[in-house]
């Protein structure tokens, strides 16, 4: 069962905020037929502004310790699904490379789920700085990680 089925047939919504895979995660999603009845909202928050604008994540926080981490992405999940006012939502902040970041290694990205009220985290590291490998990775990986959450969470 792929994900729009899954959504449908426990009769969720859908709300994503991307930034290292730029919009490849909408986008797959809305690949799917019959998207359009689970999908609420999608938004690519490249850059700190936006993430702080767009999606209410801390500026303090993020000047203190930048938007590759846990906290980055549980902000951006919880807000934009506040924002949205869907049942769930997920959130990917990382590096697809080829270079490195200050703090964190191209190849790793940070995700977080918000559902039924929890956050569920997990951290993709595909071990390559090849970008557009990364960001396919990155966003099939954390498509996987909704689906495992939405089967195994909050029935």
């Amino acid at each position: 069962m792929n994900l729009v089925e899954l959504l449908q047939k426990k009769n969720l919504t859908l709300s994503v905020a991307e930034s290292c895979t730029g919009g490849l995660i909408s986008s797959l999603i809305t690949d799917i037929p019959d998207s359009s009845k689970v999908f609420v909202f999608g938004a690519v928050t490249y850059s700190l502004s936006m993430k702080e604008k767009l999606l209410s994540v801390s500026h303090t926080h993020l000047v203190k310790n930048g938007p590759y981490n846990y906290e980055t992405v549980i902000e951006m999940a919880k807000n934009i699904k506040k924002y949205s006012k869907t049942d769930v939502s997920i959130a990917v902040s990382g590096v697809a490379g080829p270079s490195d970041e200050i703090d964190t290694k191209a190849g790793v990205c940070y995700v977080a789920v918000d559902f039924c009220g929890k956050i569920y985290t997990k951290i993709i590291d595909t071990k390559t700085n090849k970008r557009k490998t990364n960001k396919e990775k990155f966003a099939r990986k954390s498509i996987e990680f909704l689906i495992e959450i939405i089967e195994n969470h909050c029935d």
